[in-house]
């Protein structure tokens, strides 16, 4: 399995047709692609990741260009990669016929990198979303999408396995590797059946970030299907935790632990409080199912965990020195804690972080939010509360809380802060305080 700092994070669709398409009893897909083009569509993000920016890469930071797919034609809906809107300020869909439309968030979900986005459009076609779980390594698959800018540009390959993890985005899902061409600027396009109907959001390349080398991954419809509800009516995808740290069962832990097993997951430390402490999970307990479903490694029990509502209970069955123990639990909500930037200079009392989904000013305004304020701080003094947003300094615009930290390291007299504020926008001018 390639190594994360190979993944390659993109932002488009799909490559070219390269070669006859075995296929029972027909010569072309061309009857399939009639139907299913009309429902990919091109996205374009203003102030959003770089089209095809890997996790460790030198590629040059340009606007991001993606892929999507219409899901429902009647409301506009649209699915793709979170990663091709992240941080859009605009986001700008254009479908086959060349029309154009300016699109808005619908939701998110950072942990499965997708995102549904809106369009007001009439005439649409929609994609009919297939059966990921039926899938069999070696089926035919099919890319469509809008690699390197080129729209509308299709490849075909296979499915070479199934169930991949280890990757840094899609923590909840096991990705479908195939040898379908996929480049740049294909996130977020469908992979689909030879029916014509997505089985897969394209999302990410092993390789260089110059272009395919065969190693392509898409998250499952499947996966994508499970969460839409809840992304398309909340926003948002409430997961379930277990609290606890886990780590992949190795043959030397295996041994140390008396697990008599190659196949599970490491409990390395259970959160206090958590519900894995009540039932009484332990360091070292090694977890090989849930509710009967086997586990095979840390990414699978944290996928069968992630993808649970929170209060569900489950049973765990886990080895514990070479003896096979059960326990009842109750999953409880997993509260996602945001990156946090501690403030410089004038702002130095100041904790700020990035404008959450859940936030009154997300999707209306850039900047940075502001999580606390010391009491008795000049910041506090001046005015500035919890829950601002610093929008601009010294009445130019700021992108987030990485860019507020930069421009007010250096001391100054006095800082003319711009913060949105109960949909409005005011000045709160910070003073140095004597002595």
């Amino acid at each position: 399995m390639p190594s994360i700092q190979d993944l390659v994070v993109l932002g488009c669709a799909v490559a070219t047709l390269v070669s006859p398409m075995p296929a029972a009893g027909e010569n072309s897909l061309a009857p399939m692609l009639a139907r299913v083009i009309p429902a990919v569509v091109s996205i374009s993000s203003e102030g959003a990741m770089s089209d095809g920016q890997s996790i460790l890469s030198d590629a040059p930071v340009s606007p991001s260009v993606g892929s999507g797919s219409i899901i429902d034609a009647a409301k506009g809906l649209i699915l793709t990669d979170y990663h091709v809107i992240q941080d859009a300020e605009t986001i700008w869909v254009t479908l086959s016929d060349k029309r154009s439309f300016e699109a808005q968030t619908v939701g998110i979900d950072t942990d499965s990198d997708i995102a549904v986005i809106k369009i007001d459009a009439a005439g649409l076609k929609q994609l009919p979303i297939g059966d990921s779980d039926g899938l069999q390594v070696g089926d035919y698959v099919v890319a469509i999408g809008n690699p390197f800018g080129l729209s509308q540009t299709v490849t075909y390959g296979i499915v070479s396995a199934l169930g991949r993890t280890g990757f840094e985005t899609g923590a909840y899902e096991g990705y479908i590797q195939t040898d379908a061409a996929i480049n740049p600027g294909n996130s977020g396009g469908p992979l689909v059946d030879l029916d014509g109907r997505m089985v897969g959001v394209n999302s990410a390349i092993v390789g260089s970030s110059s272009g395919s080398v065969g190693l392509g991954f898409a998250i499952p419809s499947a996966a994508a299907k499970h969460i839409l509800p809840e992304l398309i009516a909340h926003g948002e995808v409430k997961r379930g935790q277990l609290g606890i740290v886990t780590q992949d069962l190795t043959e030397d832990l295996a041994i140390a632990l008396h697990a008599g097993t190659s196949r599970g997951a490491v409990v390395s430390q259970v959160l206090p409080g958590s519900p894995a402490e009540t039932v009484g999970l332990t360091a070292g307990d090694v977890i090989v199912g849930i509710d009967g479903n086997s586990v095979a490694d840390a990414g699978e029990l944290r996928r069968l965990i992630g993808n649970l509502a929170p209060q569900t209970r489950i049973h765990v069955t886990a080895l514990r020195d070479g003896s096979q123990i059960g326990l009842n639990a109750t999953v409880t909500l997993k509260i996602r804690q945001p990156t946090t930037y501690d403030g410089t200079g004038l702002l130095r009392s100041v904790v700020l972080a990035k404008i959450a989904p859940g936030s009154p000013a997300y999707g209306k305004i850039r900047g940075a939010a502001v999580l606390s304020v010391s009491p008795g701080s000049a910041a506090a003094n001046s005015g500035l509360l919890e829950g601002d947003v610093i929008a601009t300094l010294d009445r130019k615009p700021v992108d987030g809380p990485e860019q507020v930290v930069s421009l007010t390291a250096n001391a100054r007299e006095f800082l003319l802060v711009g913060i949105y504020r109960d949909d409005q926008m005011h000045f709160v001018v910070i003073r140095r305080r004597n002595g």
